[in-house]
């Protein structure tokens, strides 16, 4: 792997803000739906957590995502600065239902797209931002398709051993996987890898990506 995301996904400010709650983790565990022991495994970055379940914990903890976990990120001091000072814009409900909302982000890419698109007059997209933010899986080879799997497929689909397809085939993947994007905007749990990558990108906190309602 070209980043050890252990090394640079930290959960261990959960236990401190469970700690200061004076809650116990069974009783946040099953808050959050599940039992108290996963509590402690994602505290001692055993096991990391899909965003609906990270939604559902600083639920119950009246917490900003980034009081449950921390990110290690690239230095970059233009980034750093721009988010100085800068409060995420979104703000959870008083009665929350814990919820996943991924509008956190989505609100930072209009401030970004506004910002860029104003002073370089242009007209970039969301999707042009995603292009730009290679997941994990594809940096490390991890979706590379082995001429045996391809084999198989064929075979399976009725295709004689060797056949090639007529058809040329432009595409080129690049960026967040479409699956990717469309969990971003129907607020669907995403791993907590792809999270960082975002954040990553773009230099900020994961309160800039991800909520709860």
């Amino acid at each position: 792997m070209d980043i050890n995301y252990e090394e640079v996904i930290d959960f261990s400010p959960l236990k401190r803000t469970i700690e200061e709650r004076g809650l116990m983790k069974k009783f946040v565990g099953e808050k959050a739906g599940v039992r108290g022991d996963v509590i402690g495994r994602i505290y001692r970055n055993v096991t990391f957590p899909k965003t609906d379940l990270i939604a559902r914990i600083c639920s119950v903890l009246g917490v900003p995502p980034s009081k449950i976990v921390a990110f290690k990120l690239d230095e970059d001091g233009k980034k750093k600065a721009w988010f100085d000072g800068r409060e995420p814009p979104f703000i959870p409900p008083a009665n929350p239902t814990g919820e996943l909302t991924y509008d956190p982000l989505w609100q930072l890419i209009s401030l970004y797209l506004n910002y860029i698109n104003e002073k370089k007059d242009t007209e970039y997209t969301a999707n042009d931002l995603f292009d730009k933010i290679e997941p994990f899986q594809r940096r490390n080879g991890l979706y590379e398709l082995k001429p045996e799997t391809i084999k198989k497929a064929l075979a399976a689909r009725g295709y004689p051993d060797g056949y090639k397809s007529d058809r040329k085939r432009h595409y080129e993947a690049k960026g967040l996987i479409p699956q990717v994007r469309t969990k971003l905007r129907h607020n669907r749990p995403l791993n907590i890898r792809t999270v960082y990558d975002i954040c990553n990108f773009f230099g900020c906190s994961i309160d800039w990506v991800m909520s709860y309602k």
